[in-house]
Formats: structure tokens, C-alpha cells, sequence
């Protein structure tokens, strides 16, 4: 029938190059018997190729961004910093922030759904400006904002996110940096997650915290490049989806 195409079997060397080699051989396959049968296939909805276009771009993306990070990390080290430093400087500016916020949806954390309080954050605060080192603080601060709003721009311009939800989570906290972690826990790994599973919200709601947060500038890495692989694997999906259609 018109639009009914027959895909070849795979022989045993397939197999082992499925196995070993090309986990989806399956997919060049299946484009090249639609195109060798008269199929339209081409660059919109051909999905093996995007799935090669996608390794390269990832690998490019955060290569990039690995450069950044490491031009961050020594540029802290100049003005005489640690990351800790850092770290604990912007928790201490989101802190009253978030403590506020989780203070509305729960009577029990009063003042502490940050896992810092209020007069910890002023105490780190206060002692940035005593210290003279919090305009060297800030600015490092601001670079990561930048990437934390870089992050959400990937995510909108991907399809991960709508520019409703975009638009609420930034304006719902000034100074905001992810608060994850527990106390001897290291943070969870890249997350390519199996195949191209893409399933899950993007962003989790916010509960509050009473122990505190670990490794905020890790974490803020990390969201960078959840976010290219799954914008990749996003982009990936779509192109199956108008080939198979």
C-alpha cells in the first residue's frame, strides 16, 4: 500500500554491529529502505542523521562551555578565592529569598526552606563587605547568573520549557541558584539517562530544605549540560516524529 514501506531483516553482522558498534543501525536502516523504496526522506525528518548531528553538537557544546568553566575557576584563583568562597557567597544572597517563598506554602520552615537562615545569609553578607571582597565576590557571582539564565534560554529555545514557564521562574527569585545535595552526597551524574528517553520535568517544584546545600557551583555546571543533551535528544525525537508521520 501507498506509504507502507517493508524493512529489511537484520543478519547476524548487523547484530553484532548493533550490539557492539551502532546502537542505532536500526534507524540508518530503516531510513535507507524508505528512500530505496521511493519514501521522502531528506534532512527534516531523516533521524539517524540527526542522531550524528546530535553527538557532535553535544560534544562541541560542552566543550565550549568546559572552557568557561575552566577560565571561571581560574579567574576565582587570581583575585585570591576559593569556589567555596563563591559558593557560599551566592547561597548566602538567595537565601532570604527562597526562605520567603517556601515560607508561604509551609508554616514548618519558617525562615530556614533555604537550609540557611536568614541571619546566617546576613552574617556571610555582612562579612563580604567588613572583608572588602565583595565587589571580587559579585562579579564572580554574576557569571554564574549568567550561565543559570544561559541554561533557561537553552532549555526555551528547545522546546524543554515555554516561555511561560521561563518567564515565571525568573521572575520568581533575583539571586537564584540550584539548592541540591546532601551532606556527604556527590552531586548526580551528567543524566543522558537511557536511549532518548526525554520523559520528566524540567524544572522540580521547590519544597524547602532544612540541611544545607552542596556544591552550587557543580550544580549549576551540571544543569548546563543536562540541558545540551537534552535539547539533543529533543531535537532528535522531533526528526522521528515527522518521519514517521
Amino acid at each position: 500500500d501507498e506509504g507502507q514501506f517493508e524493512l529489511p531483516e537484520l543478519g547476524p553482522g548487523s547484530r553484532a554491529q548493533l550490539a557492539l558498534q551502532d546502537r542505532y543501525n536500526r534507524w540508518k536502516q530503516a531510513v535507507q529502505a524508505v528512500r530505496e523504496q521511493g519514501g521522502n526522506v531528506n534532512e527534516y525528518n531523516d533521524f539517524y542523521l540527526a542522531e550524528e548531528r546530535y553527538w557532535g553538537r553535544v560534544g562541541a557544546q560542552n566543550e565550549a562551555f568546559g572552557q568557561e568553566v575552566e577560565d571561571f575557576v581560574e579567574a576565582v584563583k587570581k583575585d585570591g578565592l576559593t569556589l567555596q568562597d563563591v559558593a557560599e557567597y551566592v547561597y548566602a544572597k538567595h537565601a532570604a529569598e527562597r526562605n520567603a517563598y517556601v515560607a508561604k506554602m509551609r508554616d514548618d520552615m519558617e525562615g530556614t526552606g533555604s537550609g540557611m537562615t536568614d541571619e546566617e545569609a546576613d552574617s556571610i553578607l555582612i562579612a563580604a563587605e567588613q572583608s572588602g571582597l565583595e565587589p571580587l565576590l559579585m562579579k564572580h557571582a554574576e557569571k554564574l547568573y549568567e550561565w543559570i539564565d544561559g541554561t533557561r534560554q537553552v532549555m526555551l529555545e528547545n522546546g524543554l520549557i515555554s516561555e511561560a514557564e521561563a518567564n515565571s521562574w525568573e521572575g520568581m527569585f533575583t539571586h537564584y541558584v540550584p539548592l541540591r545535595g546532601l551532606e556527604g552526597k556527590e552531586p548526580q551524574g551528567k543524566g543522558t539517562g537511557a536511549g532518548f528517553n526525554i520523559k520528566g520535568k524540567e524544572s522540580k517544584q521547590i519544597t524547602g530544605r532544612r540541611s544545607k546545600a552542596k556544591q552550587i557551583i557543580e550544580q549549576i555546571v551540571q544543569d548546563r549540560t543536562k540541558a545540551y543533551i537534552r535539547a539533543g535528544k529533543n531535537e532528535v525525537l522531533r526528526t522521528f516524529l515527522n518521519f514517521a508521520l
